[in-house]
């Protein structure tokens, strides 16, 4: 999911000192993942809070003295704590996907060299 490959994995597992720098890696690299993913979202979503009140005004509302800016400013202000909010469960759930997704890729290397071990 995360890693391309099983080569890059291995590789890291070569030059890594432990499982838990492993484990850290991919969980680090999952969350980061995550909350580019939500910034990009969260600006594209207070560009929209502020494009639309902006370019449209209140004629779509039936209001038609609106003050277009004091509309848009009300409209990022609503919108900025339930994006933070949002930002920080992406990194979250980003985090714990990582962490599952290494907990799996570990589970793997160890039959793979138990297997190994007893000659398969």
């Amino acid at each position: 999911m995360i890693w391309a490959g099983r080569g890059e994995f291995d590789l890291f597992c070569a030059v890594s000192d432990t499982l838990r720098q492993l484990r850290g890696v991919v969980t680090g690299e999952a969350a980061m993942i995550a909350a580019l993913g939500a910034a990009i979202g969260i600006v594209a979503g207070l560009g929209i809070a502020v494009i639309i009140p902006t370019v449209y005004g209140g004629n779509g509302w039936g209001i038609r003295d609106l003050d277009h800016w004091t509309a848009a400013i009300d409209g990022v202000r609503a919108a900025l704590p339930i994006g933070l909010f949002g930002w920080i469960v992406a990194v979250l759930i980003g985090a714990l996907a990582g962490l599952l997704t290494s907990q799996a890729m570990l589970r793997r290397r160890r039959l793979v060299d138990e297997l190994q071990a007893e000659g398969h």
